[in-house]
């Protein structure tokens, strides 16, 4: 079961500890609900890591070849333009397919993410702001 956590359609501030609240894991599904700051690059870029690794030492483990994707669920108003690169690049760069599905909004430097999944869909009530 996922927690919902407060505030996580609002305009994040620079406080990472209460914007980190908006990063959450849960097996396969990573949810980015909050900006894109050098702080939020740094953690979805080692939860990216972890999640890739954990998931291919689960595959193996049980005998899968074709590995389980990655679904990440994003709603952002963007930010920083270089920490959105970085964050587009660890999606690129992993070893696990990445699935990407827009809920809400993907704007500025949030959709590139949106872009370079493997799979890409959109809520018919989500949008992207490039």
């Amino acid at each position: 079961m996922i927690k919902k956590y407060g505030a996580v359609h609002g305009h994040d501030d620079d406080d990472d500890e209460t914007d980190s609240r908006s990063q959450l894991k849960s097996h396969n599904h990573l949810y980015f609900y909050r900006d894109v700051t050098k702080g939020a690059a740094a953690e979805f870029v080692k939860s990216m890591r972890d999640m890739a690794v954990d998931i291919r030492q689960r595959s193996i483990a049980i005998g899968v070849e074709a590995l389980p994707p990655i679904h990440l669920h994003i709603h952002s108003d963007g930010g920083e333009v270089l920490s959105g690169f970085a964050m587009m690049d660890a999606i690129i760069a992993s070893p696990v397919p990445v699935h990407t599905h827009i809920e809400g909004s993907a704007a500025s430097a949030a959709t590139f993410m949106s872009v370079v999944g493997t799979h890409r869909t959109i809520g018919p009530h989500s949008f992207v702001l490039i």
